[in-house]
């Protein structure tokens, strides 16, 4: 497109902005892979057809749900560390919910909010960095993450490592040595955060 000067009367040459071309969505695949979830890593079930935002309701993970009392997610595979972990989480009044995949987690906590969720960092996964049920617990709008409480079983850490707790977005780190001692290491964490939220959560009340 050209237009004369109004003043030396020479053609001016414009060119047309060129129009940005949207990016294309990520595909299942790609975010999947992102948060640890590669097709390697699960050759027999692979995980493409778990999104993080999906609402479809097609194939839920469980029939049923009590609503009464509250409710612990596990995320663990070795049976002994399941019974001590049950256990432990009975004494202290939670339901205990166990799933064998992260597949299964993910669902679950589509369609419910565990007020618990106790996740080994290689649960589903041979990387902890690329653990794809905390990264997606990670992602929870605050809202939602606050009445959750987060704790991650690992070999790595020590137990109420407070740094790597907020490093990893969790309420608790437990070492696996110490799983002996878990219900009075959670109770305990529960208490921290409770006091912690306590008047936090008395003004969201107000202001409602």
């Amino acid at each position: 497109m050209t237009l004369p000067c109004p003043k030396c009367k020479n053609k001016i040459i414009i060119k047309p902005k060129k129009r940005a071309v949207p990016k294309k969505p990520k595909s299942a695949k790609k975010v999947l892979a992102q948060t640890g979830f590669a097709e390697s890593d699960h050759e027999d079930a692979p995980l493409a057809d778990v999104g993080f935002d999906t609402k479809d309701g097609h194939e839920k993970p469980f029939d049923f749900y009590e609503e009464e009392g509250i409710c612990a997610l596990v995320c663990e595979h070795d049976p002994e560390n399941k019974r001590k972990l049950k256990h432990a989480l009975q004494l202290l009044e939670y339901r205990v919910v166990f799933v064998e995949t992260a597949r299964d987690a993910l669902k679950g906590m589509r369609y419910k909010t565990y007020d618990m969720v106790v996740l080994n960092e290689v649960f589903d996964c041979r990387n902890p960095e690329l653990n794809g049920v905390l990264t997606y617990i990670q992602r929870l709008p605050m809202a939602v993450r606050r009445n959750m409480f987060i704790i991650l079983l690992t070999d790595r850490f020590r137990t109420k490592d407070s740094m790597n707790a907020y490093h990893k977005s969790v309420n608790l780190v437990v070492n696996i040595d110490s799983i002996n001692q878990f219900e009075k290491t959670v109770s305990q964490g529960l208490s921290e955060v409770e006091a912690f939220y306590s008047v936090f959560k008395s003004m969201l009340k107000k202001l409602k």
